[in-house]
């Protein structure tokens, strides 16, 4: 994925509504929007929960580390998260990634970790890696689909089946993260029921968007809707505020 550029005037860049988490700047006669680094951290509380998949899932080996390297490739090449990489840098990242996984280098392998396998050909259709980390807990350290087999519950069902795992061996909370331009993977954790926890550079952020698009309608003179756009800005400055008060 490369950074979006659409041509416009100065003019109207200046009245730009600009997404939520994207630097958008004003280069030789274009917007370019790109996507800042901001990452949520979100917990799920663990509860048993019903798999139904033609898909076989089966238990994570250090010989699927070619294949899960491969796929986090083919996935990850046009994603928010690594937006503007070239593909050099990219594969490195993977097999670091992948490898130090493997390795134990950023915590324990859980044998709760499923891959996915599709039943027409049994090439690998979905990956759920999870690690102990260091300090103590259980991190979904790494969750997708290839581009082919989504829209299929696929992730849904591998979140299911090491729940499921996860609640007979007595643990409770299971950690993940999502980047915040990453809307498809903000939906479906809020649909699996993680919660967010949002750290100072994520609410100045927030406020701060919410800020500058309250001045921008007033100034534009739209008022639709101002009234809860006011509410929604006034709010997250209160959990900001909230949040400075409790790091003093």
């Amino acid at each position: 994925m490369k950074s979006k550029e659409i041509p416009m005037t100065v003019d109207e860049y200046l009245n730009l509504a600009q997404p939520f988490g994207y630097k958008v700047e004003y280069w030789d006669g274009k917007a370019v929007y790109t996507p800042r680094e901001c990452y949520v951290d979100t917990t799920l509380a663990i509860t048993p929960q019903r798999v139904a998949t033609p898909y076989r899932l089966q238990r994570v080996e250090e010989c699927h580390e070619t294949q899960i390297i491969d796929a986090f490739i083919a996935v990850f090449a046009d994603s928010v998260e690594f937006c503007n990489w070239e593909q050099p840098d990219l594969v490195e990242f993977a097999e670091t990634r992948i490898k130090s996984y493997f390795a134990g280098q950023r915590g324990t392998l859980h044998p709760a970790s499923v891959l996915a396998f599709s039943p027409q050909n049994g090439e690998l259709a979905g990956v759920a890696l999870l690690l102990c980390k260091p300090k103590g807990g259980l991190n979904l350290d790494l969750l997708f689909v290839m581009p082919q087999h989504q829209r299929q519950k696929l992730a849904t069902n591998m979140l299911s089946c090491l729940c499921n795992q996860l609640f007979a061996a007595n643990i409770n909370t299971l950690t993940s993260t999502y980047h915040a331009c990453n809307q498809a993977s903000q939906l479906w954790h809020q649909a699996m029921g993680f919660v967010d926890s949002y750290d100072d550079y994520y609410l100045r952020l927030k406020y701060g968007h919410l800020r500058n698009e309250a001045a921008r309608r007033e100034k534009l003179g739209s008022m639709e809707g101002f009234p809860e756009l006011l509410a929604e800005r006034d709010y997250w400055h209160a959990r900001l505020k909230e949040h400075e008060n409790l790091a003093e």
